[in-house]
């Protein structure tokens, strides 16, 4: 009896010396890219030909002494034109400069270019957004804007001056849909709203969530998955209801590598 007790013992100890071995082999990797395909600029409007012929389709990151993203290569170039003289466009030229200070992280859009659309700076704790400041800066500098963010279940309220601009509504952990309530600038009257319905979530892990400060991913950030659809639907309001004026979209497909890791995404593992 003694020896089998030995032998279990014995056993039990060499299984968890293989479990500490296999855990010490896993890969050790860090998001180096993306591509673009899933993101969506928000706040700047981008024309048909924004993902002109000489952008990537996808940008890349490189990292500080502490691991964590420092410079985004790839993103808005100022090109106007004759039609529109507020025209952006993507492009692998840019740079986006990111630096953090505590729970603040602050990033220069557009860094090494001499028209920067904005700066931004986001407030984060444990990884929950809690507050943004916008300065748009060109083709006019304008004073900042601060939202802050109010979580309550799967809702959040995105709010200027406490009172809500947008309405951020989550189901099993990835955001379904983004509703802005549109104003006259005026009477404060709404005259519409817009509403960013995303869909078709897959099982795999977003290599974005929390990454707010990633231009064109701000969106994806609140989510664990990756959506493949997005529907945008613009209503006007008259007599007390909603009527839909308007409504655009996008789908695309993902495919996956061994480690179930979205096309998505590129990653430098060791």
């Amino acid at each position: 009896m003694k020896k089998n007790i030995l032998f279990v013992i014995i056993a039990l100890i060499a299984a968890g010396c293989s479990s500490d071995t296999e855990n010490n082999t896993e890969k050790e990797c860090r998001l180096v890219g993306a591509k673009v395909t899933g993101f969506y600029y928000d706040d700047i409007t981008l024309p048909n030909d924004a993902y002109n012929s000489n952008f990537s389709g996808k940008i890349n990151f490189e990292y500080d002494g502490q691991n964590r993203i420092s410079k985004v290569k790839g993103g808005l170039l100022y090109m106007p034109d004759a039609n529109n003289l507020n025209k952006w466009v993507l492009s692998n030229d840019v740079e986006d400069l990111v630096t953090y200070n505590n729970n603040t992280i602050k990033v220069d859009y557009s860094a090494n270019s001499d028209a920067r659309p904005y700066q931004k700076e986001f407030t984060l704790s444990n990884g929950i957004l809690i507050s943004r400041k916008v300065t748009k800066i060109y083709p006019l500098k304008l004073d900042p804007v601060v939202y802050t963010y109010e979580y309550n279940s799967n809702e959040i309220k995105e709010k200027i001056d406490g009172k809500v601009y947008r309405t951020f509504t989550l189901s099993a952990g990835n955001l379904i849909k983004v509703e802005q309530i549109k104003y006259d600038f005026l009477s404060n009257a709404i005259t519409g709203k817009r509403e960013y319905l995303f869909s078709n979530y897959d099982a795999s892990e977003n290599l974005l969530k929390g990454k707010f400060y990633i231009n064109g991913a701000f969106f994806a950030a609140f989510s664990k998955n990756n959506y493949t659809a997005l529907k945008i639907k613009d209503y006007t309001f008259a007599n007390d209801e909603y009527t839909l004026a308007d409504e655009s979209g996008t789908s695309f497909e993902l495919t996956y590598d061994a480690d179930h890791i979205a096309s998505l995404f590129e990653r430098d593992c060791k």
